[in-house]
């Protein structure tokens, strides 16, 4: 189990009381407010093991849909989706990145990269992963993450 900063801790705790309570005068539905936590604590837990993230929540106009977290892991561009279930839930959280998923975030992933400040206009060669963070929410206590580097 990895060690919580006491400061980092802190910073989380707010985040998912921030988080709920804009959800919430948003009128935001369960299954979205559960995502939103599921995110924020997907972030921490990634700072923690040493990503350094650059987006949350990204969208483009001209690749439909989001990627959840952009961030660099080394010299490793990752693009991140994050899946949020409660404990109990019936269906396996990896069984939701299927095939129409998976092209999704290639086309995010590609329009991201095409946005990057390039010097002199030229596309240097980086490596891009796409991971997957599995968050199983809990019904008191902090919830269990799972990072799954390489998800397809």
């Amino acid at each position: 189990m990895l060690r919580l900063h006491p400061l980092l801790a802190l910073m989380e705790r707010l985040t998912a009381i921030s988080t709920r309570l804009h959800d919430r005068r948003r009128g935001v539905d369960g299954a979205t407010m559960r995502g939103h936590i599921g995110e924020d604590a997907a972030y921490f837990y990634l700072r923690r093991l040493g990503f350094r993230v650059v987006a949350q929540r990204w969208e483009n106009e001209f690749a439909p849909g989001e990627v959840d977290i952009v961030a660099w892991e080394g010299e490793t561009l990752c693009f991140i989706e994050v899946k949020t279930r409660r404990q109990n839930a019936p269906i396996a959280t990896e069984a939701a990145i299927d095939g129409e998923k998976q092209r999704a975030m290639e086309r995010q992933a590609d329009a991201y990269v095409r946005e990057l400040p390039w010097p002199e206009g030229r596309r240097p060669n980086i490596a891009i992963r796409f991971d997957a963070v599995l968050v199983h929410l809990r019904e008191k206590g902090r919830p269990d993450i799972q990072l799954i580097r390489n998800v397809f």
